[in-house]
């Protein structure tokens, strides 16, 4: 990131568009080849699971690439990012309760 003179606001330097640290990571796509084929075979419907699955994991990747730059005027305060750290450590202790009392 850069620091743009006399503003003070921070960007991403043009020639490393965001985009790139989501869709140019190995395991973007090794999670989608191997990790989801390896559980579609498992699956009644290996074909259309797996299709299912990578479909998802697109559409997941796709918006998390391209959505954070429609977020990213939001995320410029760290109340923002206080509150999503709230809330991932809310989410995080509800799994960790249901796994403790429920299974």
């Amino acid at each position: 990131m850069e620091i743009i003179p006399r503003t003070g606001v921070r960007q991403f330097p043009r020639h490393n568009p965001p985009r790139i640290s989501v869709f140019g990571r190995l395991e973007v796509y090794l999670e989608t080849v191997v990790l989801l084929g390896a559980v579609s075979a498992q699956h009644q419907s290996p074909a259309s699971f797996g299709l299912g699955a990578v479909l998802a994991s697109f559409v997941f990747f796709f918006a998390l690439g391209y959505g954070a730059r429609f977020l990213s005027h939001i995320f410029e305060s760290p109340t923002a990012w206080r509150f999503l750290d709230a809330l991932v450590a809310i989410l995080m202790f509800a799994l960790a309760a249901k796994l403790i009392f429920y299974t």
